[in-house]
């Protein structure tokens, strides 16, 4: 794969060459440094101070609905402004986070993308707490789903105000990067990787002086050299592989199997430790080993036993409390078995109560 790699890197390179930050004044990303130019390049970075950023919750709303009403802001939104949708977990609401961008066509004229600078930290570094030294002063970041950003001001004076006003534990991982090393990091382009991966923040600037053929040149080219030296390294590479594929594969179904008799092995010798702790100090006539072992035999989980003279208490779990009744019931051994109390349903198995009482003078 080291072509791959190296072609990749390349792209890379390239992208984020054509790079610039904005947070009033314009600035090229240097190896290790901002230096100062007069516009913006197809890339820029917009700093937060020059982000509005706000969210807002919808309920009782289809998501067809709601991009409806995105659709509807956008057009109607003198300035650049892009939209993250966050969807809860039962689909029934929607958190939209809307990034307004500080900047005129004049001063954009030049890119084709806007990129918000607390998202694309956020992003990169997500769930992690993030201190940065940005042209603006210290940059506060973190970001699981929800964005939070603020600048060292006001009452956040320290990393950790930040952390505590967003509800974040104290030993949440901290990272902390100087002006030269945002620079370096933004130089490297890792971060048009992340953004790849969720990319609704990025505004498009479609209202500035250029062809939409344009506008999708600038990632259609790059994808399709990728796309192309992809396919021809995994043409050279497929056939090794395929070869490799079986006897991975087969080590691989060997190593579960190993797994699941483990696994087996040990809830099985934890059943017989249950038993054996139930029955230590139990003095246990031969009609309790047999009902025992019939219990074993239907696959009962047990939770206790309790013995008492002729009569027997198992409260345990199995898959069929029914067939397990009917089981133990059918032994000349019992001369009556019934549950106490309702069968209450955990995941697959029933768990019960059942009294049995034994027949025969040695149960007494």
């Amino acid at each position: 794969m080291n072509i791959l790699s190296k072609l990749k890197r390349a792209i890379l390179n390239y992208l984020s060459s054509k790079a610039s930050y904005f947070d009033g004044n314009h600035y090229s990303i240097e190896p290790d440094e901002f230096r100062p130019i007069q516009a913006t390049r197809a890339i820029c970075i917009v700093a937060r101070n020059k982000c509005i950023e706000s969210t807002k919750s919808y309920t009782s709303i289809s998501k067809k609905e709601l991009y409806a009403i995105i659709d509807l802001e956008k057009k109607a939104s003198e300035n650049f402004v892009s939209y993250r949708v966050i969807e809860s977990r039962d689909n029934e609401s929607f958190e939209v986070h809307k990034t307004e961008f500080d900047i005129t066509e004049e001063q954009a004229t030049s890119s084709w993308v806007l990129i918000p600078e607390s998202f694309l930290i956020g992003q990169c570094f997500k769930g992690k707490l993030v201190s940065i030294d940005t042209l603006k002063g210290k940059l506060y970041v973190y970001m699981l789903g929800t964005l939070h950003c603020l600048y060292h001001a006001g009452l956040i004076r320290s990393i950790e105000t930040f952390k505590h006003s967003i509800g974040l534990p104290d030993n949440i991982q901290e990272i902390q990067l100087e002006t030269s090393q945002y620079a370096a990091f933004l130089r490297s382009g890792i971060y048009i990787e992340e953004l790849q991966k969720n990319h609704q923040a990025v505004c498009l600037n479609v209202k500035s002086k250029f062809s939409l053929a344009t506008l999708h040149a600038l990632y259609i080219a790059p994808l399709l050299t990728f796309s192309t030296a992809l396919l021809v390294t995994v043409a050279f590479q497929y056939h090794a592989l395929s070869q490799n594929e079986g006897q991975i594969n087969s080590s691989s179904d060997e190593v579960n199997e190993v797994l699941r008799l483990s696994n087996k092995v040990k809830s099985i010798n934890k059943d017989i430790e249950l038993v054996n702790e139930q029955i230590a100090n139990a003095q246990l006539v031969s009609e309790h080993w047999d009902i025992l072992n019939l219990l074993i035999e239907k696959q009962v989980k047990f939770n206790f036993i309790r013995y008492e003279r002729g009569r027997m208490v198992i409260d345990g779990e199995v898959k069929d409390s029914t067939a397990l009744l009917r089981g133990v019931n059918d032994s000349p051994l019992v001369e009556s078995a019934e549950y106490s109390g309702a069968i209450n349903k955990s995941q697959e198995l029933d768990k019960f109560n059942m009294n049995i009482s034994l027949t025969g003078q040695d149960a007494r």
